[in-house]
């Protein structure tokens, strides 16, 4: 038969540690590392280098360079996250890819070396809503997995060059150029290291 005096000293003991652990979470915060790197790798961003600023426990400013594979670009964002060994996040960026060259890509991925004009000079924005897991050590190693929503607008280059090029025999010409938007499922994984 059970001890009934031992079960309720378990269940205080239980109780109390409970309330000790946001007041034990919060003197920890005071220690925390601020200054931290990241590089994942996922679409919209490409591959990317990131610097984070981390205030207080829960939130990260986030900003870096990115590239996908044909060009340079830059993101900045935000994450919220429990400060804890699994955390899960909420994570809001927004970034630029430059202009580049996609029939390198089509080149590689294809093995055709057909030229698209289309795809000579792209260049987009995005903004992106990703939701996620960290696991790791909070104040020094993470590694991450996000995953959401981006929206991703760009312009054509070259709109003229491609109708004229494709469609002679019908005629079909324009001076102006196309605007696009896509929303479409994105995602990211990568590590962090907390470093000061």
């Amino acid at each position: 038969m059970r001890n009934p005096l031992r079960s309720a000293t378990a269940l205080a003991a239980l109780a109390a540690a409970l309330v000790a652990l946001p007041a034990g979470s919060a003197r920890a915060a005071e220690g925390d590392r601020i200054l931290g790197i990241s590089f994942a790798a996922g679409a919209p961003t490409g591959a990317e280098a990131t610097i984070l600023l981390r205030p207080v426990s829960f939130l990260r400013f986030e900003g870096g360079i990115t590239t996908d594979l044909v060009a340079p670009g830059f993101h900045a964002g935000l994450t919220l996250a429990v400060p804890w060994y699994i955390s899960p996040v909420l994570n809001l960026e927004v970034g630029h890819q430059f202009s580049g060259d996609f029939n390198k890509i089509v080149t590689v991925i294809g093995g055709s070396g057909s030229t698209n004009l289309l795809l000579q000079n792209v260049a987009y924005d995005y903004g992106s809503a990703h939701v996620g897991l960290e696991i790791g050590f909070p104040n020094h190693f993470m590694i991450f997995a996000h995953a959401g929503y981006s929206v991703v607008r760009t312009q054509t280059s070259g709109l003229g060059a491609y109708l004229a090029s494709q469609h002679s025999d019908l005629g079909l010409a324009t001076t102006r150029e196309g605007r696009m938007q896509l929303i479409a499922p994105s995602a990211k994984a990568g590590l962090i290291f907390w470093i000061f």
